[in-house]
């Protein structure tokens, strides 16, 4: 019986499934490399910023933007949508990025639950594609989309703490 037993765990340990499976956790295969947004969500120098705020361009680090109550938050656009779970006491806030740079797809990243709302010319943008994992500490999503050069508002709702981190760069 014993001998069936260690024979059994070897199996399971040593089988592809369990090699599979093991490699899904954490911050790893996210649909697209999110490497450069990880460093700098867990980096200790944002760019710290209040809601409404503008800054000049799309910075090469996270920017840590502070929330309001949803309720008392003057937000651009209604959100598009929300996530999964909403908490029961949501935050949310905005910042505009007065120049993107380049036009080409960008992607938005956050590091916790809640929404995003990417603006352009006074339009809530559609989506190209998104990835997500619930089991990830320092980034919960991360969205694409096809963004001019013109200013860029990033809207967030539904986030359930007071603050959030954001990033935002060009796509590989």
């Amino acid at each position: 019986m014993k001998r069936i037993f260690v024979i059994a765990v070897a199996v399971f340990v040593f089988s592809p499934v369990h090699v599979r499976a093991a490699g899904l956790g954490g911050c790893e295969d996210f649909a697209w490399p999110l490497a450069t947004e990880l460093a700098w969500m867990n980096a200790t120098d944002p760019i710290d910023v209040n809601s409404g705020a503008e800054i000049p361009s799309a910075p090469e680090k996270a920017i840590a933007l502070a929330l309001e109550p949803e309720a008392d938050a003057k937000l651009m656009a209604r959100a598009s949508g929300k996530p999964k779970s909403v908490p029961e006491r949501p935050f949310a806030g905005a910042v505009t990025i007065a120049s993107i740079g380049k036009p080409g797809i960008y992607q938005v990243t956050l590091s916790s639950s809640g929404w995003i709302d990417v603006i352009q010319d006074g339009k809530v943008l559609d989506a190209v594609t998104h990835t997500g994992k619930s089991d990830c500490p320092s980034i919960r999503k991360s969205i694409r989309f096809d963004l001019k050069a013109d200013p860029v508002m990033l809207q967030v709702t539904s986030v359930p703490a007071n603050n959030v981190k954001i990033a935002i760069k060009a796509a590989d």
